[in-house]
């Protein structure tokens, strides 16, 4: 069977509302306090099969596509305008949380808003954004 003869991947589906309630569960730890060690166990063992999935899971679906440049385009700029409305949403965080020296002129604080921007993720938890466009640029 090929990603052209069907439309839809129920299971797929499924599989990734499990494995984004391992995401949240990655960050809550929420067996924690029932037990330390099955926490330990569940979140760095069972949890962090989540992330591997969903990049397999992105990779499939663009595969097909990954020989058109037009479509690879559209498909990082989908992601690209994806990251910048959460950066956008977590503005406020980022520069609360960033400890940039007081001494740092203008230029040197913008050219490290723009390296963490394009390298870093501007927030924690939206590396997995930037790692997707670059490994779809690589893949490419």
């Amino acid at each position: 069977m090929h990603l052209s003869d069907k439309k839809e991947f129920i299971a797929i589906d499924y599989f990734k509302l499990v494995c984004a309630l391992l995401v949240v569960s990655i960050h809550l730890s929420p067996f924690y306090d029932i037990n330390e060690t099955f926490s330990f166990w569940f979140n760095h063992v069972v949890c962090r099969l989540a992330v591997p999935f969903f990049f397999i899971v992105s990779g499939f679906f663009i595969t097909k596509n990954l020989y058109d440049r037009k479509k690879v385009t559209s498909y990082i700029g989908h992601i690209l305008l994806l990251y910048t409305l959460y950066s956008l949403f977590h503005i406020k965080i980022i520069f609360a949380t960033t400890t940039i020296p007081e001494e740092w002129e203008m230029k040197q604080r913008i050219t490290s808003f723009i390296k963490s921007y394009f390298i870093e993720g501007t927030y924690v938890q939206l590396w997995y954004l930037n790692a997707l466009m670059f490994a779809v640029v690589i893949l490419y």
